[in-house]
């Protein structure tokens, strides 16, 4: 076997900043040499760069799952860089789907306000405001989050090889596939909230990108999928119909397989340097 095929066979690892959207990538048969260790999920920019509220897990004790309780708490305690670091992945997938979500701001504190958060009894009787990213102006959008973004992108650039960053632009679809095979449309009030989110997601996207700076690391696919009423997770504007999960690790092997590439090149030049 030689240096390429070596290298070629060995599993990856990966990280997740993101959703069920990238979660699931790794239960396709296609994703057998790929292995996802950190899953941060249920957490906005706005919230990730805020500042930690020191939480016990009584405060969320209306929660039963260790999953749900694990992400409540991370969101709250802000320990998303810790964990990337401490997992050592290979590579991080990026997708902004959680963006979906309000923000509930306590003093100068913004918490992701998940279907888990809300659940979860800690805002019971607390003073909050609520806020609604994909409402604001675009002026705001730039002021608020485009700063965060980019603080994002340089923990991540020193955490992660910067090529070895993927940036999965996963967005709402407005079309699905029924129980009875036929392509439907989603009901006009979820379209026009489509519209709201993926303009947000598309300015964030393009911010981070700009940031990272490496060419071949954006998966932008989702748009030609339909989402599907056979779901696991149920129908959703954001839960597609299985080919595109399929064509999303293709992309990623093909990212995978670049690196790959790029690293056994700089290896024989480094031997032949040494000669």
């Amino acid at each position: 076997m030689g240096m390429f095929d070596s290298m070629r066979n060995k599993k990856r690892t990966f990280d997740i900043f993101g959703s069920c959207v990238s979660r699931d990538l790794f239960t396709m048969p296609e994703a057998v040499c790929f292995e996802c260790k950190e899953y941060i999920a249920r957490q906005s920019v706005l919230s990730l760069l805020s500042e930690p509220l020191s939480v016990e897990v009584n405060e969320i004790s209306a929660l039963t799952s260790n999953f749900q309780k694990a992400m409540v708490l991370n969101d709250l305690r802000k320990t998303t860089f810790e964990r990337l670091e401490r997992s050592k992945s290979d590579y991080i997938i990026v997708d902004f789907i959680d963006e979906r979500f309000r923000t509930a701001k306590i003093s100068n504190v913004y918490l992701t306000m998940s279907n888990e958060l809300m659940a979860s009894g800690y805002l019971s009787g607390k003073d909050f405001q609520e806020v609604n990213p994909i409402r604001w102006k675009e002026h705001t959008m730039d002021e608020e989050l485009k700063p965060r973004v980019a603080k994002l992108a340089e923990t991540l650039c020193s955490i992660y090889k910067r090529s070895h960053i993927i940036i999965h632009m996963a967005k709402m679809v407005d079309n699905y596939r029924g129980k009875d095979g036929e392509i439907h449309k989603f009901a006009p009030n979820y379209i026009e909230n489509n519209k709201r989110v993926n303009y947000l997601l598309d300015k964030m996207y393009d911010w981070l990108n700009c940031e990272i700076l490496e060419m071949g690391g954006v998966i932008n696919i989702s748009q030609n999928y339909l989402a599907d009423e056979n779901h696991k997770w149920g129908l959703s504007t954001m839960h597609f119909q299985q080919e595109y999960y399929q064509d999303v690790v293709k992309e990623i092997e093909k990212i995978v397989g670049r690196n790959i590439i790029q690293k056994s090149i700089n290896q024989l030049r480094h031997i032949k340097r040494r000669k």
